[in-house]
């Protein structure tokens, strides 16, 4: 069976078509899907070292911060009231009272709110009467202790006509502290 020239041509653009439809669906379809999957592990893989980089770079600095803290933490420690220490505290609050004239009427612990496993905040009330100075003097006197001592709150008011000063100078003052304090297992 002989063709035209026509059919001829006809056949051959069909067969090019058919053959470049093969070609279409067979290789360059899934090809391209690989391509479309490797670019968004690509891409998942870049989001997730860029997540690591960032992750190692916040432990860098928390690991050269600690560097800094880590030798002054002796100093820490020994500013938090330990907590088998709690008769050497109230001594400490009495012997810094009667050495600044002053007389301490109430000092009292409040329940402890921990923040670790080891350390906690316990709040502290002290009433105190004296001087105006012997007052100051009496807090300059605690913030000297060492211990860590965080001033709340601080009131100071006349106390009752008649009471004389132990200095005998001044009016005599009544303080009311309240105060956190921070303690150790």
């Amino acid at each position: 069976m002989k063709l035209s020239y026509q059919s001829k041509i006809f056949l051959s653009a069909l067969f090019f078509l058919l053959a470049s439809g093969c070609l279409i669906v067979f290789l360059i379809m899934p090809a391209a899907d690989n391509i479309r999957n490797i670019e968004q592990k690509t891409a998942d893989q870049t989001a997730q070292v860029e997540k690591d980089y960032a992750e190692g770079q916040s432990l860098k600095k928390v690991a050269d911060n600690l560097k800094i803290i880590e030798p002054r933490l002796g100093e820490l420690e020994k500013a938090l009231i330990k907590k088998d220490k709690v008769s050497d505290f109230a001594s400490s609050l009495e012997e810094t009272a009667l050495k600044n004239g002053v007389t301490l009427e109430d000092t009292t612990l409040g329940a402890e709110t921990p923040f670790s496993d080891y350390y906690f905040k316990i709040p502290l009330t002290l009433r105190s009467n004296g001087n105006f100075k012997s007052q100051i003097d009496f807090l300059i006197g605690l913030e000297s202790l060492g211990y860590y001592i965080n001033f709340k709150t601080l009131e100071l008011t006349t106390a009752a006509p008649g009471q004389v000063p132990s200095s005998g100078v001044g009016k005599i003052l009544t303080m009311r502290v309240l105060a956190d304090t921070y303690w150790q297992n």
